[in-house]
């Protein structure tokens, strides 16, 4: 119930920052307030003739209010020193001087200072006060050994008790006197005591944010290098990829070399003897005429045309194969994107479907330098795809590779970005890291070998660029970023 009860509640609003001295004044200011309220109530409830003495209350509640007033306004010195004389002077003084007392009074009354020297030990700091302290607590020790004889002077003998105090005056000064010892001395140490932990306590305190804001600190810079190893390793994590690849790709580069160079060989002569072979049937159209099909040379003809056809196409696989092969230098070229585009187009129209529709967005001025037929071939070899990916579909319906290029700035640097999209089927997100690996194909059997996006992706790299693929909503999307200038 009273678990989040705080005296800043109590307190005007007025900070102490934990101060138990100030602490302990409000609440004795408090503590009297509600006492002597009390009292007040009861005297007027109960009539019986009290009534005349109830001024020296309600002069206390008086005080208590000033007291409050005044550790709003930090007077709190002020505050203590009227605690500790002008309320024990109304309690125990102003009543033997207005001689307000009966018989009872010699009883209890030595014990008054003994109660009213317990506030200093709360209000007072046993080190900042080490001077008053022991003033306010001698008085409260001399007014507990005389307040008999005061009493005693002003009434005038007049006392029924006093006789009984006057024989037993040894044994009733030393009974208070050691209570007051008892009491001071114990409070007194363990205020003491209390001091001395609460300084180590404040001093390990300072220690200890001291050393959490060294750790502190470290923590920040172990972060701060923690934060630079991880971009350190990712790095060469990134680096020991691409040598992997490269190593990958230069074996594979002079396997394929090799394999190239002997298949050219066999290509050649077979091409050499198709092509005597048409021009020998060319040249005697009559060679046939004893055999009954007249037709029968155009059929020759016929064949030896799908036998160059072949030849063509195994010297342009033979060709990709070699592109595998770690570059030689070669003549940069200045190129407008527009003209690149579009002859790339032109190469492949006749293998175009009517049920494709192909788009261009390009600046007229946009260039870059490059080696021209590289880039060129990137470029069909995206198109191609996306025409045989598109072809793959069961139900065609307004299907579009759309091509876009435009230029930006990647870290620092401009690059042209040319976007090729396509509405072909989308690829699986386990498959589209590996488009760019040397033999991956997602094509049946036959239709693909696998590697027009591995020697893309050689190209682009070969030019210092970049080449992604993704699936955007319906579409895959190609897009490779490539410098300005290299």
């Amino acid at each position: 119930m009273f678990r989040n009860l705080s005296y800043r509640k109590f307190s005007f609003g007025y900070n102490f920052e934990d101060d138990k001295e100030i602490v302990s004044l409000i609440s004795i200011n408090y503590f009297y307030l509600v006492l002597f309220s009390a009292v007040v109530i009861m005297l007027h409830i109960d009539n019986n003739g009290l009534l005349p003495v109830s001024f020296r209350y309600h002069a206390i509640i008086l005080i208590a209010i000033i007291n409050l007033i005044l550790i709003k306004y930090k007077r709190i010195r002020l505050a203590q020193l009227i605690l500790m004389i002008l309320v024990p002077f109304l309690l125990m003084i102003l009543p033997v001087i207005a001689r307000l007392y009966d018989n009872e009074f010699y009883f209890w009354f030595p014990y008054l200072p003994i109660a009213f020297s317990l506030t200093p030990h709360f209000i007072l700091h046993p080190k900042k006060d080490r001077i008053l302290l022991p003033v306010i607590l001698s008085i409260y020790f001399i007014l507990g050994l005389s307040i008999d004889n005061l009493m005693i002077y002003f009434s005038e003998m007049e006392e029924e008790i006093i006789p009984i105090v006057i024989e037993n005056r040894f044994y009733y000064n030393l009974i208070p006197a050691i209570f007051f010892a008892f009491v001071n001395l114990a409070l007194g140490l363990l205020f003491l005591q209390n001091n001395k932990y609460e300084t180590r306590l404040k001093m390990r305190r300072k220690e200890l944010e001291e050393k959490n804001s060294i750790l502190s600190n470290q923590k920040e810079e172990l972060q701060s290098i923690n934060a630079n190893m991880d971009r350190t390793l990712n790095q060469l994590h990134e680096t020991q990829s691409k040598l992997v690849q490269s190593e990958k790709l230069a074996a594979l580069g002079t396997l394929t070399a090799g394999i190239a160079h002997e298949i050219n060989n066999p290509l050649n002569f077979i091409s050499g003897s198709l092509e005597e072979m048409e021009d020998i049937l060319k040249q005697h159209p009559d060679l046939f005429k004893n055999y009954d099909e007249n037709d029968l040379g155009e059929h020759y003809l016929e064949l030896i045309r799908f036998a160059k056809e072949g030849v063509i196409r195994t010297t342009d696989i033979v060709t990709k194969l070699g592109s595998l092969k770690s570059r030689e230098s070669k003549v940069l070229k200045r190129t407008n994107i527009v003209t690149l585009i579009k002859s790339a187009l032109l190469d492949i129209q006749a293998f175009i479907p009517s049920f494709i529709n192909i788009t261009t967005e390009i600046p007229d001025n946009l260039t870059i330098e490059c080696w021209y037929p590289e880039i060129q071939q990137v470029v069909q070899t995206i198109i191609t795809n996306g025409i045989d990916s598109i072809s793959s579909k069961k139900e065609k319906d307004n299907e579009m590779i759309s091509i876009t290029a435009y230029q930006e700035i990647i870290e620092k640097k401009n690059y042209v970005t040319i976007s090729i999209s396509n509405t072909g089927p989308l690829i699986p997100q386990k498959e589209i890291h590996k488009l760019f690996d040397p033999f991956f194909t997602t094509k049946t059997q036959g239709k693909g070998i696998g590697l027009g996006l591995s020697g893309s992706f050689n190209t682009i790299q070969h030019h210092k660029g970049f080449i992604s693929a993704e699936n955007r909503n319906d579409h895959v999307l190609f897009k490779f970023s490539l410098p300005e200038s290299i």
